[in-house]
């Protein structure tokens, strides 16, 4: 079960079993240096050369636009944060990441 924090209640909801094949990674935000571009142009990078059955689902944009050059990226582009939700239900993910290489401050 996945477990949602919403103000004071916790919401839990069975998690739909990960399919066979392709996974998808997803990473949320305007990922920069400081929240991991670095990391995740090497993963790019390693997915594709080892060919592995993954896919990096960027819920916005990169300073990096190397990462457009794998097949194994998607980049949603630059969202309102009140689309987020909606944008993340729609290109869902079996996984999310935060590829930060230091500690969040937000």
């Amino acid at each position: 079960h996945q477990i949602w924090r919403t103000d004071d209640r916790v919401v839990r909801r069975p998690r739909a079993p990960v399919s066979e094949g392709l996974r998808s990674i997803g990473v949320i935000g305007a990922i920069g240096p400081h929240k991991g571009s670095g990391v995740l142009l090497s993963m790019a990078g390693d997915i594709t050369a080892r060919r592995l059955p993954i896919r990096l689902k960027i819920y916005g944009y990169s300073d990096r636009s190397e990462l457009e050059q794998f097949e194994c990226v998607e980049l949603t582009g630059r969202y309102e944060e009140s689309d987020i939700g909606r944008i993340v239900r729609e290109n869902p993910c079996d996984f999310a990441f935060l590829p930060s290489v230091w500690p969040e401050t937000y």
